[in-house]
Protein backbone atom coordinates (compact mmCIF):
# COMPACT_ATOMS: atom_id res chain seq x y z
CA UNK A 1 0.00 0.00 0.00
CA UNK A 2 3.03 2.53 0.92
CA UNK A 3 4.54 1.23 -2.40
CA UNK A 4 1.86 2.42 -4.30
CA UNK A 5 1.15 5.51 -3.04
CA UNK A 6 4.83 6.69 -3.28
CA UNK A 7 4.70 5.46 -6.99
CA UNK A 8 1.95 7.38 -7.05
CA UNK A 9 3.61 10.91 -5.97
CA UNK A 10 6.61 9.80 -8.27
CA UNK A 11 4.14 9.84 -11.37
CA UNK A 12 3.04 13.31 -9.98
CA UNK A 13 6.50 14.69 -9.67
CA UNK A 14 7.76 13.33 -13.09
CA UNK A 15 4.30 15.29 -14.95
CA UNK A 16 5.44 18.42 -12.21
CA UNK A 17 8.70 18.18 -13.85
CA UNK A 18 7.20 17.83 -17.25
CA UNK A 19 4.82 20.94 -16.29
CA UNK A 20 7.84 23.17 -15.18
CA UNK A 21 9.71 22.76 -18.48
CA UNK A 22 6.85 23.28 -20.95
CA UNK A 23 5.35 26.43 -18.98
CA UNK A 24 8.76 28.10 -17.63
CA UNK A 25 7.86 30.79 -19.33
CA UNK A 26 5.24 31.91 -17.02
CA UNK A 27 7.70 32.21 -14.12
CA UNK A 28 7.31 35.55 -14.10
CA UNK A 29 3.94 36.37 -14.67
CA UNK A 30 1.65 38.48 -12.05
CA UNK A 31 -0.76 34.96 -12.06
CA UNK A 32 0.75 32.30 -13.92
CA UNK A 33 -2.42 29.78 -13.94
CA UNK A 34 -0.53 26.91 -14.82
CA UNK A 35 2.43 26.68 -12.46
CA UNK A 36 0.38 28.04 -9.52
CA UNK A 37 -1.54 24.47 -9.63
CA UNK A 38 1.51 22.72 -10.77
CA UNK A 39 2.97 23.85 -7.26
CA UNK A 40 -0.06 23.20 -5.55
CA UNK A 41 0.07 19.55 -6.79
CA UNK A 42 4.02 19.36 -5.59
CA UNK A 43 2.42 20.83 -2.49
CA UNK A 44 0.24 17.34 -2.19
CA UNK A 45 3.70 15.34 -3.03
CA UNK A 46 5.08 16.35 0.31
CA UNK A 47 1.84 16.34 2.21
CA UNK A 48 0.92 12.70 1.24
CA UNK A 49 4.50 10.93 2.44
CA UNK A 50 4.58 13.25 6.08
CA UNK A 51 1.31 12.18 7.00
CA UNK A 52 2.21 8.73 6.22
CA UNK A 53 5.58 8.76 8.09
CA UNK A 54 3.63 10.97 11.05
CA UNK A 55 1.44 7.75 11.12
CA UNK A 56 3.97 5.43 10.98
CA UNK A 57 6.07 7.00 13.85
CA UNK A 58 2.96 6.90 16.20
CA UNK A 59 2.17 3.44 15.64
CA UNK A 60 4.41 1.08 16.86
CA UNK A 61 5.64 -1.52 14.90
CA UNK A 62 6.69 -5.00 16.12
CA UNK A 63 9.14 -7.75 14.95
CA UNK A 64 8.16 -11.23 14.77
CA UNK A 65 9.13 -12.11 18.23
CA UNK A 66 6.33 -8.99 19.47
CA UNK A 67 8.97 -6.41 20.38
CA UNK A 68 8.47 -2.99 19.57
CA UNK A 69 10.96 -1.80 17.13
CA UNK A 70 12.73 1.60 17.63
CA UNK A 71 11.98 4.23 14.87
CA UNK A 72 14.53 6.27 13.54
CA UNK A 73 14.10 10.00 14.36
CA UNK A 74 15.90 11.45 11.46
CA UNK A 75 12.74 9.99 8.81
CA UNK A 76 10.37 11.18 11.77
CA UNK A 77 11.87 14.81 10.99
CA UNK A 78 11.71 14.55 7.61
CA UNK A 79 8.00 13.48 7.67
CA UNK A 80 7.69 16.44 9.83
CA UNK A 81 9.57 18.67 7.29
CA UNK A 82 7.51 17.38 4.38
CA UNK A 83 3.74 18.21 5.77
CA UNK A 84 4.88 21.61 7.28
CA UNK A 85 6.31 22.13 3.28
CA UNK A 86 3.29 21.13 1.67
CA UNK A 87 0.83 22.90 3.18
CA UNK A 88 3.34 26.00 3.03
CA UNK A 89 2.89 25.41 -0.70
CA UNK A 90 -0.63 24.99 -0.86
CA UNK A 91 -1.33 27.95 1.23
CA UNK A 92 1.57 30.39 -1.31
CA UNK A 93 1.88 27.84 -4.39
CA UNK A 94 4.13 30.20 -5.72
CA UNK A 95 6.32 31.55 -2.83
CA UNK A 96 5.41 34.39 -0.29
CA UNK A 97 5.91 37.74 -1.86
CA UNK A 98 6.44 35.78 -5.26
CA UNK A 99 9.75 34.27 -4.36
CA UNK A 100 9.43 31.03 -7.03
CA UNK A 101 13.25 30.37 -7.00
CA UNK A 102 13.45 29.44 -3.58
CA UNK A 103 10.44 27.67 -3.02
CA UNK A 104 11.56 25.55 -5.94
CA UNK A 105 14.80 25.02 -4.75
CA UNK A 106 13.38 24.16 -1.28
CA UNK A 107 11.12 21.88 -2.52
CA UNK A 108 13.95 20.22 -4.56
CA UNK A 109 16.36 19.83 -1.58
CA UNK A 110 13.78 18.65 0.70
CA UNK A 111 12.40 15.74 -2.13
CA UNK A 112 16.06 14.83 -2.60
CA UNK A 113 16.66 14.79 1.21
CA UNK A 114 13.12 12.46 1.42
CA UNK A 115 14.05 10.50 -0.90
CA UNK A 116 17.56 9.85 1.08
CA UNK A 117 15.93 8.57 4.07
CA UNK A 118 13.33 6.78 1.99
CA UNK A 119 16.74 4.33 0.51
CA UNK A 120 18.01 3.83 3.65
CA UNK A 121 14.91 2.49 5.45
CA UNK A 122 13.61 0.25 2.93
CA UNK A 123 16.70 -0.54 0.39
CA UNK A 124 20.60 -1.36 -0.06
CA UNK A 125 22.22 1.78 1.32
CA UNK A 126 24.88 1.71 -1.58
CA UNK A 127 26.93 4.86 -2.81
CA UNK A 128 25.33 4.75 -5.89
CA UNK A 129 21.96 4.78 -4.34
CA UNK A 130 22.28 7.73 -3.07
CA UNK A 131 24.13 9.85 -6.06
CA UNK A 132 20.77 11.08 -7.29
CA UNK A 133 19.45 12.45 -4.13
CA UNK A 134 22.95 14.39 -2.75
CA UNK A 135 22.54 15.92 -6.67
CA UNK A 136 18.85 16.70 -5.81
CA UNK A 137 19.79 18.30 -3.04
CA UNK A 138 22.86 20.38 -4.52
CA UNK A 139 20.74 21.29 -7.09
CA UNK A 140 18.01 22.65 -4.88
CA UNK A 141 20.72 24.59 -2.78
CA UNK A 142 22.11 26.25 -5.90
CA UNK A 143 18.24 27.14 -7.25
CA UNK A 144 17.67 28.89 -4.22
CA UNK A 145 20.76 31.19 -4.38
CA UNK A 146 21.72 31.30 -7.71
CA UNK A 147 18.08 32.02 -8.82
CA UNK A 148 16.84 34.08 -6.37
CA UNK A 149 16.77 37.78 -8.05
CA UNK A 150 13.07 37.72 -8.30
CA UNK A 151 13.22 40.93 -10.58
CA UNK A 152 15.32 38.64 -13.17
CA UNK A 153 12.82 36.84 -15.39
CA UNK A 154 15.80 34.99 -16.71
CA UNK A 155 16.37 33.84 -12.67
CA UNK A 156 12.84 32.69 -12.68
CA UNK A 157 13.21 31.24 -15.75
CA UNK A 158 15.91 29.55 -15.16
CA UNK A 159 14.95 28.33 -11.81
CA UNK A 160 12.03 26.68 -13.31
CA UNK A 161 14.25 24.77 -15.73
CA UNK A 162 16.57 23.27 -13.53
CA UNK A 163 14.13 22.68 -11.27
CA UNK A 164 12.00 20.74 -13.34
CA UNK A 165 14.79 18.57 -15.00
CA UNK A 166 15.78 17.46 -11.33
CA UNK A 167 12.38 17.15 -10.25
CA UNK A 168 12.09 14.69 -13.18
CA UNK A 169 15.21 12.49 -12.79
CA UNK A 170 14.39 12.72 -8.65
CA UNK A 171 10.96 10.90 -10.04
CA UNK A 172 12.68 8.26 -12.16
CA UNK A 173 14.90 7.53 -9.51
CA UNK A 174 12.07 7.35 -7.07
CA UNK A 175 10.61 4.64 -8.95
CA UNK A 176 13.90 2.47 -9.06
CA UNK A 177 14.54 2.96 -5.17
CA UNK A 178 10.57 1.13 -5.42
CA UNK A 179 11.50 -2.01 -6.99
CA UNK A 180 10.61 -5.37 -4.44
CA UNK A 181 13.32 -6.61 -2.01
CA UNK A 182 13.11 -9.50 -4.03
CA UNK A 183 14.72 -7.62 -6.95
CA UNK A 184 16.77 -6.05 -4.67
CA UNK A 185 18.04 -9.22 -3.20
CA UNK A 186 18.17 -10.90 -6.65
CA UNK A 187 20.31 -7.94 -8.20
CA UNK A 188 22.78 -8.12 -5.15
CA UNK A 189 23.32 -11.87 -5.31
CA UNK A 190 23.83 -11.36 -9.08
CA UNK A 191 26.63 -8.35 -8.42
CA UNK A 192 27.96 -11.01 -5.75
CA UNK A 193 28.41 -13.91 -7.92
CA UNK A 194 29.72 -11.41 -11.30
CA UNK A 195 32.31 -10.46 -8.49
CA UNK A 196 33.08 -13.88 -7.37
CA UNK A 197 33.58 -15.21 -11.14
CA UNK A 198 35.58 -12.35 -12.54
CA UNK A 199 38.02 -12.89 -9.60
CA UNK A 200 38.18 -16.87 -10.53
CA UNK A 201 38.33 -15.81 -13.90
CA UNK A 202 41.41 -13.43 -13.01
CA UNK A 203 42.82 -16.08 -10.43
CA UNK A 204 42.91 -18.35 -13.40
CA UNK A 205 44.12 -16.07 -15.95
CA UNK A 206 47.01 -15.20 -13.42
CA UNK A 207 47.82 -19.09 -13.18
CA UNK A 208 47.67 -19.61 -16.78
CA UNK A 209 50.24 -16.63 -17.00
CA UNK A 210 52.86 -18.25 -14.67
CA UNK A 211 52.54 -21.43 -16.12
CA UNK A 212 53.58 -19.13 -19.50
CA UNK A 213 55.98 -18.05 -17.89
CA UNK A 214 57.66 -20.85 -16.36
CA UNK A 215 57.03 -23.09 -19.55
CA UNK A 216 59.04 -19.87 -21.11
CA UNK A 217 61.93 -20.12 -18.49
CA UNK A 218 62.20 -23.58 -19.28
CA UNK A 219 62.52 -23.24 -22.49
CA UNK A 220 64.93 -20.52 -22.53
CA UNK A 221 67.04 -22.81 -20.22
CA UNK A 222 66.81 -25.58 -22.06
CA UNK A 223 68.20 -23.71 -25.11
CA UNK A 224 70.83 -22.31 -23.23
CA UNK A 225 71.75 -25.64 -22.28
CA UNK A 226 71.54 -27.14 -25.84
CA UNK A 227 73.79 -24.20 -26.57
CA UNK A 228 76.76 -24.47 -24.50
CA UNK A 229 76.49 -28.60 -25.01
CA UNK A 230 76.97 -27.67 -28.86
CA UNK A 231 79.75 -25.28 -28.11
CA UNK A 232 81.52 -27.86 -26.12
CA UNK A 233 80.98 -30.53 -29.11
CA UNK A 234 82.09 -28.27 -31.16
CA UNK A 235 85.57 -27.14 -28.91
CA UNK A 236 85.85 -31.19 -28.67
CA UNK A 237 86.36 -31.78 -31.97
CA UNK A 238 88.14 -28.87 -32.88
CA UNK A 239 90.75 -29.73 -30.44
CA UNK A 240 90.33 -33.59 -31.84
CA UNK A 241 91.10 -32.39 -35.11
CA UNK A 242 94.19 -30.31 -33.92
CA UNK A 243 95.53 -33.62 -32.04
CA UNK A 244 95.02 -35.50 -35.64
CA UNK A 245 96.80 -33.05 -37.75
CA UNK A 246 99.74 -32.83 -34.91
CA UNK A 247 100.01 -37.22 -35.25
CA UNK A 248 99.77 -36.86 -38.93
CA UNK A 249 102.62 -33.73 -38.77
CA UNK A 250 104.56 -36.13 -36.18
CA UNK A 251 104.45 -39.19 -38.41
CA UNK A 252 105.47 -37.24 -41.68
CA UNK A 253 108.52 -35.29 -39.81
CA UNK A 254 108.91 -39.44 -38.36
CA UNK A 255 109.27 -40.69 -42.25
CA UNK A 256 111.69 -38.06 -42.92
CA UNK A 257 113.80 -38.50 -40.47
CA UNK A 258 114.13 -42.55 -41.34
CA UNK A 259 114.15 -41.47 -45.40
CA UNK A 260 117.36 -39.10 -44.24
CA UNK A 261 118.63 -42.06 -42.53
CA UNK A 262 118.27 -44.39 -44.74
CA UNK A 263 119.93 -42.46 -47.51
CA UNK A 264 122.84 -41.53 -45.29
CA UNK A 265 123.75 -45.40 -44.81
CA UNK A 266 123.41 -46.07 -48.86
CA UNK A 267 125.81 -43.13 -49.49
CA UNK A 268 128.14 -44.34 -46.89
Amino acid sequence: MKKTIFFLCYVLGLLIGAMLLIFNYQAMDKDPAVLRYVMMAAGIIFIIPGVIQLISSIVPKKDVNGNIMPRKWYATVVGVLSLIWGIYILLFPLGYANTLSITLGVSVALAGLAQAIWIIRTSESTFKRFIIPVVTIAVGILVCILFSNVDSYKDMQLSAIVSGIMIAIWAVNGFYSLRPKEVVAAEKKAGIEAKKAEKEQRKTAEKEAKAEAKAEAEAEKQAEAHEETKAENESESAAGSQDKDKNVHEDNTAEEDSSSEIAKTEEK
